[in-house]
């Protein structure tokens, strides 16, 4: 897919079990919290893709899921001047981000999220095996309201379904979308009802199932490549964020 579209991805690993993203690197144990500076390690990775040439250096988008994606949002934070959107899925911001994050720039923002995920709760509980709390982060409404603050939005147009692809009882998702933001960026939530931490539905062994369930109406590569190469759309909608949808009502908080 990503061939098809003439889009470069790279995959890195963090030097431990987690990233070191400043915050639950921080708060968990020895044995378990990360070492070295990712920041640094990521500044070097995408300048030696810039120097090769795999890299446009004003295309540049960042993605990470649940640990990764605490770490892509630390890079959003410190180095939003560099990217050109930052996505992440099952993760939320940290509690100290009202006052450590402050992005260069009005960033194109897309976080998804399960509302029944036992690891990165919604409230914002980071968990051990849906067990043991790790750590209290932002809630997932709540880091969407501090991306539609940094990005200067004016509103929050009604929430729209995503096409259904599921049945019955299986997760179905919410689109909320922020309107009227700087620099025409777009900031977008969207809301797995019953989603767990999973990205894609089909495999459902016994150690999957303790993780909760996914939806079949999201493509998580599919969303990422139209929300990187289609500016203005909203992605699994199909259709441009237009003038009539930015007047729409400021809406409520999800």
């Amino acid at each position: 897919m990503a061939r098809r579209a003439e889009v470069a991805l790279a995959f890195p690993d963090a030097e431990g079990l987690v990233w070191s993203d400043g915050s639950l690197s921080q708060a968990l144990s020895r044995p378990l919290s990360a070492v070295g500076d990712d920041l640094a390690f990521l500044d070097a990775l995408i300048a030696a893709l810039v120097a090769d040439g795999t890299a446009d250096p004003a295309a540049i988008h960042i993605v990470g899921i649940s640990s990764g994606g605490m770490m892509a949002l630390r890079y959003a934070c410190s180095r939003a001047d560099r990217l050109a959107s930052v996505a992440v899925f099952l993760a939320t911001m940290p509690l100290e981000a009202n006052q450590d994050c402050r992005p260069a720039r009005p960033l194109n923002f897309l976080m998804v999220a399960g509302t029944a995920d036992p690891v990165v709760r919604w409230t914002g509980e980071v968990t051990l095996g849906g067990i043991v709390s790790l750590q209290q982060r932002m809630s997932v409404p709540a880091s969407f309201d501090f991306w539609r603050r940094a990005n200067r939005c004016a509103g929050l147009a009604s929430a729209r379904p995503m096409p259904r692809r599921g049945h019955g009882t299986q997760p179905d998702v919410l689109i909320h979308a922020a309107t009227g933001c700087a620099a025409g960026v777009r900031t977008l939530m969207y809301e797995v009802r019953g989603g767990g931490h999973r990205l894609v539905a089909g495999d459902d062994w016994t150690l999957l199932r303790l993780l909760g369930r996914a939806s079949p109406d999201i493509d998580p590569g599919a969303l990422l490549l139209e929300f990187a190469l289609k500016p203005g759309h909203i992605p699994g909608l199909g259709q441009e964020d237009s003038p009539a949808v930015a007047r729409d009502g400021a809406g409520a908080t999800p």
